[in-house]
């Protein structure tokens, strides 16, 4: 498993087309449109499924494109497009029917089709309405591998973060499909901002798929308010343990088919869910301390999960957030 960051002079090992590094982001030259990036070719661990996360600025008629290509017995995939972002919910979507010989994308995940591959690419368009409009602006790519979890050792420590607690539930109309946009907007609040999960959820709605559970997408929106934001797939639960131990409170993808699967749940989760996990506690048997956001109430948001029961249902993905310095 790999994760790679493209950011700053990591840019320059690229090519260029009506764009220029300015401040370590990229950004359309004066009197430009449109314009490309495409990296150089990345070789990497072997993998199965990739995930991109982009952290960019895009103002109202502005958009970028991130597309990845991946080799396979020296074949190149076509370019998976994660379609135009542009914040504030006006997104043109993801994109339906993307495959080809080689592999699919089913919203925000690329799949290799019949084995591995351990070379990408990834490829960039920038367009803006007029120029009058402040070029978009990209600060970094994430590309985050997954090939096979295992097992390993691992050591709990008592921390509880205090993590604002949100119900998805008491959302009208939308609150049984936010999941994400309500882990998300407790991430973000955790960090002093005051934002209505509601609003949130519009803003990473994506008008493609119409889903609001676009992974790519809620870590894009987190970019576009100043957050270094992205998906991540675990190679071992000491990724995660590590993150929340430092005091950096993650949001994590899992599934149930029953109630036994997580005891104490509010729900069971067939279709996957997002939760955010804000601790440990090792008084007893080893708990894995969530907010919820399913509860119906905002009251039992926290809650106590057994820590092996959290590690047969975790998806080993999660979403980090860290302030952009």
């Amino acid at each position: 498993m790999s994760l790679v960051i493209i950011e700053k002079k990591d840019f320059l090992k690229g090519a260029f087309n009506n764009l220029e590094l300015i401040n370590n982001s990229l950004v359309l030259k004066k009197g430009n449109l449109s314009g490309s990036y495409e990296s150089e070719e990345i070789k990497i661990n072997e993998f199965k499924k990739i995930v991109a996360s982009w952290n960019t600025i895009t103002e109202k008629d502005t958009s970028i494109e991130l597309m990845v290509s991946f080799c396979k017995n020296e074949k190149w995939s076509m370019w998976f497009s994660y379609g135009k972002w542009s914040n504030n919910g006006l997104n043109e979507g993801s994109i339906f029917n993307q495959q080809d010989e080689l592999g699919k994308i089913n919203i925000d995940t690329i799949n290799v089709k019949n084995g591995f591959s351990k070379v990408l690419k990834v490829k960039v368009l920038f367009k803006r309405k007029n120029n009058k409009l402040e070029s978009p602006l990209l600060r970094r790519i994430i590309l985050s591998s997954f090939n096979e979890y295992k097992n390993k050792d691992f050591k709990l420590i008592d921390i509880d973060i205090d993590v604002p607690m949100i119900s998805q539930m008491n959302v009208p109309k939308i609150g049984k499909s936010i999941c994400s946009p309500t882990s998300l907007t407790m991430l973000i609040n955790n960090y002093d901002y005051l934002k209505n999960v509601y609003d949130v959820s519009q803003k990473c709605f994506d008008n493609g798929a119409g889903v609001y559970g676009n992974w790519s997408y809620n870590m894009a929106y987190a970019s576009e308010i100043g957050f270094k934001s992205f998906i991540r797939f675990c190679e071992n639960v000491d990724i995660l343990i590590k993150y929340v131990s430092s005091g950096i409170p993650v949001a994590a993808s899992i599934k149930t088919t029953n109630e036994d699967d997580l005891k104490g749940a509010p729900q069971i989760y067939p279709l996957g869910h997002l939760l955010v996990i804000r601790g440990f506690s090792t008084n007893g048997n080893l708990k894995i301390v969530v907010n919820d956001p399913a509860s119906k109430d905002v009251k039992n948001v926290k809650k106590y999960y057994d820590f092996s029961e959290f590690l047969k249902v975790w998806n080993k993905i999660i979403y980090v957030l860290e302030l952009e310095k």
